[in-house]
């Protein structure tokens, strides 16, 4: 499910996508939030919520969206691939793992994304009663 529309990502001012990009990226995106949100907007109606949770979701979806398309990865998979790998004799090299300037892996959920969300509670990992 995609909660952001390319109209409000655009309005929002991230990073330039196209339409067809922001289609196949809002979705992973919104995926990757709603496992840091605890799937929230599955049981509640965005539409309905208060103004600044909804936004600040909305905008950690954009940020998200923005990170996959800056960094070219919307999986961990594409983020992990090993750059070399050897099997019998036989080796392989794709550079395609990403790292950051020290040396160690990026992690697929975007920092500014998690900032977005640590003001709505959303990231409570508490139990309900």
């Amino acid at each position: 499910m995609a909660y952001l529309t390319f109209d409000e990502y655009t309005n929002f001012g991230y990073k330039a996508v196209t339409s067809d990009e922001f289609d196949r990226l809002v979705v992973r995106a919104s995926d990757v939030v709603d496992v840091y949100s605890r799937q929230f907007y599955k049981f509640h109606d965005l539409n309905t919520d208060v103004d600044f949770r909804k936004s600040q979701f909305k905008k950690a979806i954009a940020t998200q969206l923005e990170y996959m398309a800056t960094i070219g990865a919307v999986s961990t998979a594409e983020i992990n691939s090993p750059t070399s790998w050897s099997l019998d004799g036989i080796s392989v090299s794709n550079g395609n793992n990403k790292l950051t300037d020290d040396g160690t892996s990026i992690s697929l959920i975007s920092q500014d994304a998690l900032e977005m969300l640590s003001e709505t509670g959303l990231l409570y990992r508490g139990v309900c009663s």
